[in-house]
């Protein structure tokens, strides 16, 4: 059976053995593999290219209040809730693998590109056709449902906990949306005044006319 070479770069733990093992196969491969500029070194240490950016239809407003509250962190760090994330708040890649604390840190542009590509496909998609009369919806109004969303989940409407604010949305109540806004704060706990601040401007620009 032959044996893949990659096999061998995923477990690799720098074990005295598997170092003695590395020291055996130098020997008896031709030197020049082992140059700087052998072609198989240079694309190994090529960047990873950065996925496309999907053309998005957020809201510039929409992004920069999710980008005010959640801020940006290029080395993966563990949000309030333990999970690793990285960039403006992801936990996630595009791909759907999960951010490891272990893995490299990013660049601006990357995050830049992982938040409107997960936002686009996780988020905005979502809101669109979960929640009732998303298209009447201003951008304004549209950006501060899909800020409640992007901090709450996606799927909040009509989940469990989200009675008050999934009633004023499904009877097109649209000026209590503000005051149902602010019952979402996890009041008592360490990061209740954050939370307030984002439902206050998420309902600031609810109301704000276009």
């Amino acid at each position: 059976m032959t044996i893949k070479l990659s096999d061998f770069f995923t477990y690799f733990k720098s074990t005295p053995n598997q170092q003695e093992a590395i020291k055996l196969l130098e020997d008896v491969m031709p030197q020049s593999l082992l140059q700087d500029g052998s072609a198989w070194v240079l694309k190994y240490r090529e960047a990873e290219p950065v996925p496309e950016v999907i053309p998005s239809a957020i809201p510039q407003q929409g992004v920069d209040l999710c980008h005010e509250f959640e801020g940006c962190r290029l080395a993966p760090y563990r949000c309030p809730a333990g999970v690793p994330t990285v960039g403006w708040g992801n936990t996630k890649y595009e791909n759907g693998t999960a951010v490891k604390l272990s893995d490299p840190a990013i660049t601006q542009e990357r995050a830049d590109t992982l938040f409107v590509n997960i936002s686009e496909k996780s988020f905005w998609n979502v809101i669109k056709r979960t929640v009732p009369f998303f298209d009447q919806m201003n951008a304004n109004q549209q950006s501060a449902i899909f800020d409640f969303s992007y901090n709450l989940g996606a799927y909040f409407f009509n989940s469990p906990g989200f009675n008050t604010i999934s009633r004023v949305l499904e009877r097109k109540e649209w000026n209590k949306v503000p005051d149902a806004l602010m019952l979402y704060i996890n009041p008592g706990t360490a990061y209740e005044a954050g939370l307030r601040r984002r439902r206050e401007a998420e309902g600031q620009l609810w109301m704000k006319p276009i």
